[in-house]
């Protein structure tokens, strides 16, 4: 019952206080990536969901119009194989909510899109085999700890907690969320909805979330960001 009643505290905050939700961006991953800068604060972007009260769909298709109406996010950086370097190929993000999910899309645009590889189906596989896309979430704002998402065409989730300032993974835990993806004649389209009662958070008005967009390209070993490496 207690669980019950912070999911409902939880999305009321939601109704009333993410109308203004601010998504920064800090490039927030495995330990490795995080020596490469030297000032975070020039490394901020800032990005906005949008809410909606129509339903979401998640089958990779992109067809509702909230997301022709929500903020593009686009310009990822290359971390590899050439950092800091424009990503080869276009990357469009957009982010939605409601009271009960955060809705993500991704518009993964590839100059050979017969090329795109997807064949992982288990749950929490390693998709660098795979095209993929992930997004990280630092709910709490704290540059130490996020939840990771990542999928593949075939809507295939692997997720998990980056933790201990960055320094582990683990994978051990799964998070509730639907993904579905779509092949299409430029490149190939994910989405996501995670249902928020899986997340912890401090509700509240203007809440602001760490963010960070993610997008792998097995064929060129090409690993994008959207808050790179500057």
């Amino acid at each position: 019952m207690a669980s019950d009643l912070n999911s409902l505290n939880k999305a009321r905050h939601f109704k009333k206080g993410l109308l203004a939700f601010a998504v920064y961006a800090v490039f927030f991953g495995l330990a490795c990536l995080r020596p490469l800068f030297s000032n975070q604060e020039k490394l901020v972007k800032r990005a906005f969901a949008m809410r909606t009260n129509d339903p979401v769909k998640i089958d990779g298709r992109l067809e509702e119009p909230a997301w022709g109406q929500a903020q593009e996010i686009t310009d990822f950086i290359q971390f590899q194989p050439e950092k800091g370097q424009l990503a080869t190929f276009k990357t469009i993000a957009r982010v939605l909510y409601n009271n009960r999910y955060l809705y993500v899309s991704f518009e993964c645009h590839d100059a050979e899109p017969e090329k795109v590889v997807s064949r992982l189906t288990k749950r929490d596989s390693d998709l660098k085999a795979d095209d993929s896309v992930s997004l990280f979430l630092d709910t709490f704002h704290d540059r130490r700890n996020c939840y990771f998402f990542s999928t593949n065409v075939l809507g295939t989730q692997l997720d998990g907690r980056i933790v201990e300032n960055g320094l582990t993974t683990d994978n051990t835990w799964d998070g509730i969320w639907e993904s579905a993806g779509q092949r299409t004649e430029f490149g190939w389209t994910a989405e996501i909805a995670i249902d928020l009662s899986s997340l912890k958070f401090k509700p509240g008005e203007g809440m602001v979330w760490g963010f960070n967009l993610g997008r792998y390209i097995p064929r060129l070993l090409e690993s994008d960001f959207w808050a790179g490496p500057l």
